[in-house]
């Protein structure tokens, strides 16, 4: 399982960064042939581990945060 749909939320699911960030650009780029975006302002990453990593996923239009809750 790597996608969770709630609505109008997605919850990606990856075993490394790496991984998110190819999962994250393949999302952000089929959203866009149907007209949809990912506002980067208002998304949200969160890392759910034995250790809490800092992780930078970029997009286009800007750089997601990095929450703990």
């Amino acid at each position: 399982m790597h996608c969770l749909r709630f609505a109008d939320d997605i919850d990606l699911v990856a075993k490394s960064q790496d991984q998110l960030l190819e999962l994250t650009d393949r999302v952000n780029e089929s959203s866009k042939r149907f007209g949809l975006k990912i506002n980067a302002q208002i998304t949200k990453t969160m890392t759910v581990a034995q250790t809490q990593d800092d992780m930078t996923i970029k997009l286009k239009n800007g750089e997601l945060e990095q929450v703990s809750k």
